[in-house]
């Protein structure tokens, strides 16, 4: 490899870095903000699946025959909640480590430049 595309590729690299910590950023308020929604929609009876997928009970057999959709209520789906708080800690989680990551790979790069700016 000659010795001038050795700087070209730390660059492709530390923008392939960036640009990952930046996606992991957005991608970690997208499902912060989802589970935001879904613990105010789930309990108002916003949320809503086809009545073929659920339960069936009494109250829910026409509408189960007719393929239409209804309210998902928390017994319905009990992980529903606790899948979202998971994923948002996960994402959350990622998202600090390709930052520490980032902060490893150039030392001397001050803080304020390694924090993604949102692109949503």
């Amino acid at each position: 490899m000659p010795a001038s595309s050795a700087p070209r590729g730390r660059l492709i690299h530390d923008r392939a870095l960036a640009i990952l910590t930046d996606a992991s950023r957005d991608l970690a308020a997208l499902i912060r903000r989802a589970s935001q929604a879904t613990k105010q929609l789930l309990p108002a009876g916003l949320i809503l699946a086809p009545a073929r997928t659920l339960p069936a009970t009494e109250d829910r057999l026409h509408t189960r025959a007719t393929g239409r959709y209804v309210a998902v209520n928390a017994c319905d789906a009990p992980d529903l909640i606790a899948a979202m708080t998971t994923a948002e800690i996960a994402t959350e989680q990622t998202g600090r480590s390709l930052r520490d990551f980032a902060r490893t790979m150039r030392p001397n790069v001050p803080r304020e430049e390694l924090v993604a700016r949102p692109l949503l």
